[in-house]
């Protein structure tokens, strides 16, 4: 073999070393064979031998680093235009808001549309081929307007093509059409006979109202002990409403013997399923110790449960335990001022009382007067009886010795004994009237 000199070093090896492609026999040729073709020794198959090396091969340009100069053509003002994939990505996003926005307004609209379009679907199909639980559906879409226009014509139509088939709650939403005149002419009798045919099947809301009927002698004779025996059967089947007058008769003792706690017990039955008269009623029997120990704070669970339903009743008593129970006064006016919005006259009286002396809001006779006046423009014998003071005194108003006398007459025929003494004072004395010592 030939050796060739390197100016680096003082000898290297200049054979080259390579395999034959066929049986990969390692073979080694000089310089003088580079780029020849030579027989393999092994296995007689031609060999091209490589041209060999030249030197190391030539490192990648190191291109310099940091801040480059603007080429030429770059222009003057503004950054250049972004050529990187970051860049680029960058763009794409600025676009996804707004087919997020679409797709967030639109996909719901579709579906909820979609759902609706089954919602009344559904019901007409099987309402036109004559089922009943379909044609008693569609006559309530039509008579609240669910999704279907208001039309209780068409309402009355379905509930009566569902109610000769036997359907009780169509009976039963017959009945009520009937009994209220509400879309055909008001017709107590009819009602009454609706209601009995869904009430025989057991349905639990038509037997409460086939007892209310009995209870108010609405289109047929007045029959409370009929009327309990209807609510006896609808409160056994769970019927909050028939529960809840069930709970009142045992506590007046109306056709049956008075008993407190049977009372609390339907109350309270009614109260769990969310009654807002029963919620109210189990509240003042705690707090006047009806039927169970007496407790301020199972009082202000129920008034609050029942007041938190918008019933006015709970909302004036939960206002009284706040004024005379826990002496929080603004929180007081806050329940006296729902209830008397809503004319409660109790409520009213009781807000003006709260303002003529300025509990839990400032001073105000003006405002006095006009709660007094809403209550006792509703027989209120206490609203009439603050009022008249009011006139007598010319507190928020104009002194007016006739109109106090009108009012303290008012309240005193009602049986106010406060009333009755102030009007015995003003014959007595002569105030506004001729004298009269009887």
């Amino acid at each position: 073999m030939k050796k060739r000199t390197s100016p680096d070093s003082d000898e290297t090896d200049s054979s080259l070393r390579f395999s034959c492609q066929s049986c990969g026999q390692s073979l080694e040729a000089g310089p003088e064979l580079f780029g020849d073709t030579l027989p393999c020794p092994g296995c007689q198959s031609p060999v091209n031998v490589p041209l060999g090396r030249s030197g190391p091969p030539a490192l990648p340009e190191i291109k310099a680093r940091g801040k480059m100069s603007t080429p030429p053509s770059a222009p003057e003002a503004g950054p250049p235009k972004p050529t990187n994939r970051k860049a680029v990505k960058k763009r794409r996003k600025s676009f996804l808001p707004v087919w997020l926005k679409f797709a967030v307004v639109l996909v719901p609209s579709l579906v909820l549309g979609c759902i609706i379009y089954a919602k009344v679907s559904k019901p007409v199909k099987f309402a036109e081929q004559g089922h009943a639980w379909a044609q008693n559906k569609l006559g309530l879409m039509h008579l609240k307007g669910d999704r279907v226009p208001e039309d209780k014509e068409l309402a009355f139509e379905w509930f009566t093509k569902a109610a000769n088939q036997g359907s009780a709650k169509a009976q039963n939403n017959l009945g009520s059409m009937h009994y209220k005149g509400d879309g055909v002419v008001e017709d107590k009798t009819l009602a009454f006979e609706w209601f009995t045919k869904a009430a025989e099947q057991g349905f639990a809301e038509a037997q409460d109202n086939l007892g209310s009927m009995y209870y108010l002698g609405h289109g047929v004779p007045e029959d409370k002990a009929r009327a309990l025996e209807w609510f006896r059967k609808a409160a056994k089947r769970g019927d909050d409403f028939a529960q809840t007058r069930l709970g009142y008769m045992h506590c007046v003792g109306e056709e049956v013997l008075m008993d407190y706690e049977e009372g609390f017990k339907w109350y309270h039955k009614a109260a769990k399923q969310g009654n807002e008269v029963a919620q109210n009623c189990v509240g003042l029997m705690y707090y006047v110790d009806g039927g169970v120990h007496m407790s301020t704070t199972e009082a202000l669970e129920w008034f609050t449960k029942s007041a938190n339903q918008g019933y006015h009743e709970a909302e004036n008593n939960l206002g009284l335990m706040y004024d005379d129970v826990l002496s929080d006064h603004k929180e007081a006016v806050k329940w006296y001022y729902k209830a008397a919005e809503q004319g409660h006259a109790d409520a009213q009286n009781n807000l003006g009382m709260m303002f003529e002396a300025g509990d839990g809001v400032p001073l105000s006779e003006d405002q006095a007067v006009k709660w007094y006046t809403k209550a006792a423009e509703q027989g209120h014998s206490g609203g009439q009886g603050n009022l008249g003071l009011m006139y007598a005194r010319g507190r928020g108003v104009s002194q007016d010795v006739a109109e106090a006398l009108s009012w303290y007459t008012k309240a005193a025929e009602q049986g106010d004994a406060w009333a009755q003494n102030k009007l015995g004072s003003m014959y007595q004395n002569g105030e506004g009237v001729p004298e009269d010592l009887e």
